[in-house]
């Protein structure tokens, strides 16, 4: 089953790659300092607090509201879920982890 999670994983990845390619060319000129929401989505990948990606992808997705268009914006939202989404895994790992070392001691 676990195999099955990461190639579901993969398979997501590359679907939102193949999907926002023009828009990384867009997202990658643009600089981090002149945006400040690029800047909250770089310090919360670093950080991993779930409050602040919360809320970097709540704006975000008002972001989409106001510029549809903007496919950058869609690309970072997908960013910010994938960083959620992987600290989840992460601490679902750990739960897991330490209820299997519990039970045998």
């Amino acid at each position: 089953m676990h195999s099955r999670k990461s190639a579901d994983r993969c398979r997501l990845t590359l679907a939102c790659v193949g999907l926002f390619s023009s828009a990384l060319v867009v997202s990658a000129s643009a600089s981090v300092a002149d945006d400040p929401l690029a800047a909250a989505v770089e310090a919360a990948r670093k950080t991993h607090d779930e409050r602040q990606l919360q809320s970097v992808k709540t704006q975000l997705e008002q972001k989409t509201v106001q510029n549809p268009n903007d496919a950058g914006v869609y690309l970072d939202l997908v960013r910010v879920q994938q960083y959620l989404m992987d600290d989840y895994e992460n601490a679902k790992r750990q739960e897991s982890g330490w209820r299997s070392g519990g039970q045998g001691h």
